[in-house]
């Protein structure tokens, strides 16, 4: 199966019953998702479509090589309308009374190209369910707010009939609106459930809607614009200067779906269609009184015969304005300059939407810019500018973490995307990086080691042991206690207030360590615990290992009346034994190390 590197992605957006779904089926020619009179779609639905390919819009061939690095590969095989549908009708059923959106994905394969892309690109349906459901309109919302900038057109179906009379109609459009504030993408706004084109008191209000739209959205919506963008698609002159903004188009979906459906269809097809579809075209032809009177077979010959004579068939499916809407869909999607300005987009934004959080992966992601940026032609001089960027962010982050976590690891994944992109700045012939990014690396090593440095000595146990509160209260240590009175050795067990670093603190009068004495403490339990299990230390050989103030301690330490507090407070600092360990303080160098051998094999 063919490998795409990019996607373009269409939003199917609408309200209950609006008709979204029928519009999916109308672009697919068949009946892949479930429609009725209730609300339907319950989960998120991805259609990733295979089409045949009329012409290949790709760039220059010169970019093969590079193309390999990042294709992703289909993860289906293209089923069935049947089985898709199947599918999707049990998972509205098992979705309804779910609180979380589930997306799944499909492959489909159809007949006749919907839009004209590169090669190495596929065209995603994208169905969400009613975003004014009851119970349910929130969590779709959120769903389109989060993945707005995943979107690169959206279709915007609306109940036309209707006009503007419900807020939800305006609010729907409101909604799209303020999304695309964010990102400013291609918006197609359907009109839908236009059966009759000629019916004046429904046209008035498709008319409303219209204008609605223009207050909304522009001038961009006027029968004008539309005009023109049919003009320039038929003409394959996808003009890069207005592929975006919104457009307005009435449609029919349930009359396109029924006329898409049977296009092409044989007698013998034709007898094993449902009733339901084969009505609708017959109805629409030559009206029901008469439809009615006819045998199955005559209604077949019916039918037979508008699809079999081109003009016909081609008339009824423009009566639909089918047409109209594929035109502004093509314009926006498809052709050389939309394609390549929506890819070039996407590299943008996935560019400026790095962070920190990329780290240890960012030099994978500087890469694919770079991979699909050759696959488009669009320049690459910024990337590595965007890489520094971010690590200089996240350097910083690992630095703040080993500071007040005492947590070394946070730096071993600014040193592994330095150690990645030395790797690309070979492969890509980049020299100056090369340079750059050994410094860094040394740079990162001296920045842990002159933290060490600094910080060593308030790690030592004498340091501890001379600050420590409970040396300054331990039995009250000559401080008049109202229960054991002045010099007590054993301490009272009773409660009592001290200022350490002036801030009041309560203490117990007593043999017992207090629970928090933070970073020191937990260093110095480390250190002392870890070296007992080290050499498996016996109580007569502690003289031979430990000074008297650290025998002291541990004594203490020992005792039951320490808190379950402290005693957990000994483990949380541990050095493991392995080099390999991010954890371990000696990591670092033990990464450069390795990283400068290499260069010299």
């Amino acid at each position: 199966m063919k490998t795409s590197t990019f996607e373009i992605r269409v939003a199917v957006i609408g309200n209950v019953c609006a008709g979204k779904t029928t519009v999916l089926n109308a672009l697919l020619g068949d009946k892949f998702s479930e429609t009725s009179l209730k609300r339907t779609t319950a989960g998120v639905n991805l259609f990733y479509l295979v089409q045949p390919q009329e012409n290949d819009v790709s760039a220059d061939k010169d970019c093969e090589e590079q193309l390999e690095w990042a294709v992703l590969e289909n993860q289906q095989a293209p089923r069935s309308a049947e089985s898709i549908h199947t599918e999707i009708c049990a998972d509205n059923r098992s979705l309804r009374s779910s609180n979380d959106v589930v997306e799944k994905a499909f492959t489909i394969q159809v007949t006749e190209p919907i839009c004209e892309m590169r090669h190495d690109t596929q065209l995603v349906l994208v169905d969400i369910p009613g975003i004014n459901e009851a119970d349910s309109s929130l969590k779709y919302k959120k769903y389109v707010e989060a993945n707005w900038g995943t979107f690169d057109c959206v279709i915007v179906v609306m109940d036309a009939v209707q006009g503007v009379n419900t807020q939800e109609q305006v609010d729907l459009l409101s909604f799209v609106h303020e999304n695309t504030k964010k990102k400013a993408i291609p918006t197609i706004i359907l009109g839908n459930k236009v059966d009759d084109p000629e019916h004046e008191a429904k046209l008035e209000l498709v008319h409303e809607a219209r204008a609605k739209a223009i207050e909304i959205f522009g001038d961009s919506c006027s029968e004008q614009h539309l005009a023109k963008l049919k003009d320039l698609a038929e003409a394959g002159n996808y003009s890069e200067s207005i592929i975006t903004g919104a457009v307005f188009i009435p449609i029919s979906a349930a009359y396109a779906f029924l006329y898409r459906k049977v296009g092409g269809m044989s007698s013998d097809g034709l007898k094993t269609l449902d009733q339901e579809i084969l009505d609708g075209i017959g109805e629409q032809e030559i009206g029901p009184k008469k439809w009615a009177r006819l045998s199955h077979q005559q209604q077949c010959d019916v039918v037979l015969e508008v699809i079999c004579n081109p003009s016909e068939y081609e008339d009824s499916l423009k009566r639909t304005n089918f047409y109209s809407f594929l035109a502004a869909l093509r314009f926006f999607t498809s052709g050389p300059a939309a394609q390549r300005k929506v890819l070039s987009e996407q590299i943008i934004q996935a560019l400026n939407e790095l962070s920190p959080k990329n780290i240890g992966s960012l030099s994978d992601r500087l890469q694919e810019a770079y991979t699909r940026s050759k696959a488009i032609g669009h320049d690459t001089a910024d990337l590595v500018g965007h890489f520094w960027r971010v690590y200089e962010l996240a350097e910083k982050d690992g630095m703040k973490k080993l500071e007040e976590e005492v947590e070394p690891s946070g730096l071993h994944y600014c040193f592994v995307d330095l150690e990645k992109l030395y790797e690309i700045s070979a492969r890509l012939d980049w020299p100056d990086q090369q340079t750059k990014t050994v410094k860094r690396m040394k740079d990162l090593l001296s920045l842990q080691l002159s933290f060490l440095h600094q910080e060593k000595e308030k790690w030592s146990f004498d340091h501890f042991w001379a600050s420590a509160p409970q040396l300054q209260i331990r039995y009250c240590q000559g401080t008049y206690c109202s229960r054991c009175g002045v010099g007590s050795t054993s301490g009272c067990g009773s409660n009592r207030s001290v200022t350490v670093n002036g801030k009041s603190v309560s203490y117990y009068c007593g043999n017992k360590i207090p629970p928090e004495f933070g970073v020191e403490k937990v260093m110095a339990e480390s250190q002392l615990f870890g070296l007992i299990d080290a050499y498996n230390l016996k109580a007569k050989a502690l003289h031979d290992y430990l000074s008297s103030s650290e025998k002291e301690y541990l004594e203490e330490a020992r005792k039951s009346t320490m808190s379950e507090d402290a005693k957990a407070a000994i483990f949380k600092v541990e050095m493991p034994s392995n080099l390999d360990d991010p954890k371990h303080w000696g990591h670092l160098g033990y990464k450069y190390v390795c990283f400068r051998r290499s260069q010299h094999k």
